[in-house]
């Protein structure tokens, strides 16, 4: 199977046309924002044909979901487009299970007691699908299993039904960030490591040779940083994330220079920190976790990072430091030719953008 979920959408709500190659929306609707991306693709390179979103500020939560989801389809006046969606990656259980390929015969059944084993609620409330990949040269598969709660992808769908958008295929971050790699940045490594952290959850993907060989949900989020300069400077929550996307690390704190431990640099820094270092430790934890699953002794190329959190200022040489590989950002504007406008109002990066991005290009 190749769209996780894809099946249960069309049994539940919509049974027309199979969309493949024609115009989709990638439709990432998250905590504090709903992020809409239109692409076309002309001679094997996609264009941003509209890129929107509706944000949630944090003094502005009492809207709901579905009114900004019904205030964004309006603004973006696509109503009645196909969509492809995501789940928050703490909403599914991601598996790569490795078995034998004479297991093809019997792996319906073989995916039905994985869940159960998975799983901490009653099987009928679960919804699941998979893919099996072959490993080259030899007589073993893997297998990317995907669960979720069914009442998690009924609440998705009737969100955007509300909205006046058609569901199409409901899928985990993992695979819109894989498409993304795939499609359009296209990395000159072949074993890497890619983070989106998002304000309510992030998720860590490793690639190796095009396909993707982990993924899992991160423990720290965008929230997380925000409660912690928060906490230290008794701010509201919406000016901790004003700090963290202004100031973020001083770059002379962190060469050393000593600075006044009560400065607003210096706690601002050490808030920031104190969150990231939790992240690298959950990075470093994943990626030996992954060497010794897959036997291998060799180190990634390179991590990139991607979401909204990408953009604190010189995250870039701080994990550097930390985890002691080259670190890169991705900006899916940078690699898609766009109109960088939201509705009437500027896009200055698109990193917040990535997954609803790689949403998009599911239908080319």
């Amino acid at each position: 199977m190749n769209n996780m979920f894809e099946n249960f959408v069309k049994m539940k709500t919509w049974l027309g046309k199979d969309v493949t190659g024609k115009a989709v929306i990638g439709l990432d609707a998250g905590t504090k924002s709903i992020k809409m991306v239109q692409l076309e693709k002309k001679r094997d390179i996609f264009e941003i044909k509209k890129i929107i979103s509706e944000i949630r500020s944090n003094t502005d939560l009492e809207v709901t979901r579905s009114e900004a989801m019904k205030r964004l389809a309006s603004k973006s006046k696509l109503k009645g487009a196909s969509t492809v969606s995501t789940l928050s990656s703490r909403d599914v259980i991601e598996k790569f299970i490795k078995l034998h390929s004479s297991s093809l015969r019997r792996i319906n059944d073989l995916m039905k007691w994985e869940v159960r084993k998975h799983i901490t609620f009653p099987a009928d409330e679960a919804v699941y699908d998979y893919n099996v990949h072959k490993m080259e040269n030899s007589d073993e598969i893997w297998v990317h299993l995907a669960i979720t709660r069914r009442e998690i992808i009924e609440n998705q769908i009737m969100l955007i039904m509300e909205a006046g958008f058609k569901p199409w295929v409901i899928e985990p971050q993992s695979r819109a960030i894989q498409r993304l790699f795939l499609n359009s940045v296209q990395p000159e490594e072949e074993f890497f490591v890619a983070v989106n952290i998002g304000s309510s959850s992030s998720t860590l993907i490793v690639m190796n040779k095009g396909e993707l060989r982990m993924a899992r949900e991160m423990d720290i989020k965008g929230d997380d940083i925000d409660n912690s300069i928060k906490n230290m400077f008794q701010f509201t929550k919406e000016d901790g994330e004003v700090a963290k996307r202004e100031v973020g690390f001083s770059m002379a704190i962190m060469n050393g220079a000593e600075v006044d431990p009560d400065s607003d640099e210096y706690i601002i820094y050490s808030a920031i920190e104190s969150q990231i270092d939790s992240l690298v430790s959950e990075i470093r934890q994943s990626l030996q976790f992954y060497l010794v699953q897959y036997e291998k002794d060799d180190s990634p190329e390179k991590l990139y990072i991607t979401g909204g959190n990408a953009q604190i200022p010189n995250l870039v040489p701080f994990l550097e430091k930390k985890l002691g590989i080259s670190v890169g950002i991705i900006d899916p504007l940078k690699y898609l030719n766009a109109n960088k406008t939201r509705g009437e109002d500027e896009i200055g990066s698109g990193e917040e953008f990535s997954v609803a991005c790689g949403l998009a290009m599911k239908g080319k």
